[in-house]
This record gives C-alpha cells, structure tokens and sequence, in this order.
C-alpha cells in the first residue's frame, strides 16, 4: 500500500478507478484493525482512522467509500464499533447517498440484534403452503435454512 499512488489516483478520478481503489483501500483498513478484529467503541477511534484515510486518499470520493465499505463489513462483526464511527462518517463523508445507505444498513442491522422482534417474513413450508411468521407469534419457531450444495451437518 505504501508504494501505491494512491493520492495521485484519487485525485484524478474515473469511475473504475475509484470503485477499485475504494475496494483495496477497504481492504487495507480492514488489514489494519483485523477481518475478524473490533472498531474500537471509542468515537476517537473514528476520527483516527479518518485522518489516516485522508492521509492516504486525501478528502475524495474514493476515501469515502472505502470507509463506507470498511463499516459495511464490520458491521455484522463489530456494531458498536460501527455505530460509535457513525457520526464521524457523517462528519468528513461528502456522498449524502452513502450516508443515507450505511444509515438505512445501521437500522436494519439493529432490528436483528437480541431483543427485537423478528422481521416478519413469509416463505413456503414442506407443503407448499405459505406460512408468515407473524402467524405463529407466540409459538417457538424452528427455522431450518440449507441449501442443495450443503449437507446437514
């Protein structure tokens, strides 16, 4: 990463060069706090690695969506790190659809933590016969998702 140009690439942007260059940025942050590692619940810790992006990327549309990536990954992983970046990402980004994006994300993902209702759904039993999960509220649901190209375990 060291030897790349990137503030030159970002600062001459094409679309293709940008969606690639978000993407291997996104990657790099992800090297740096870990795939499988936390986003510290510390708002600073945002900020840091903002300054670090800029650094890096300069304030362009590349950074944003490398940090926007960075947070769509981390999210299943690590929500309070997330959700402790957020206002910081609303702060320095400057792609409104990016903000309206990982905010919408944000909600939906909060919705799926313990405590929440699930999101009613509707699929088909082993009948063929559609079955809403808000039909069975007050039973215990046993879902069963597989796939032909897995085997039970």
């Amino acid at each position: 990463m060291q030897q790349l140009p990137l503030r030159q690439l970002a600062a001459h942007p094409t679309p293709a060069t940008q969606e690639n260059l978000a993407h291997l940025v996104s990657l790099y942050f992800i090297r740096l706090v870990g795939w499988r590692g936390h986003l510290s619940p510390d708002p600073a810790a945002a900020g840091r690695l903002y300054a670090l992006a800029t650094a890096e990327l300069g304030p362009t549309p590349a950074r944003d969506k490398a940090m926007y990536l960075l947070f769509e990954e981390k999210m299943d992983r690590d929500l309070p790190g997330v959700e402790a970046a957020y206002p910081t990402f609303r702060a320095q980004n400057r792609d409104s659809a990016l903000a309206r994006q990982l905010r919408q994300r944000l909600a939906v993902r909060r919705q799926l933590e313990p405590g929440h209702l699930a999101p009613d759904f509707t699929l088909r039993d082993n009948t063929g016969k559609e079955v809403s999960l808000h039909e069975l509220r007050g039973k215990v649901v046993y879902l069963d998702f597989w796939g032909t190209w897995c085997p039970p375990a």
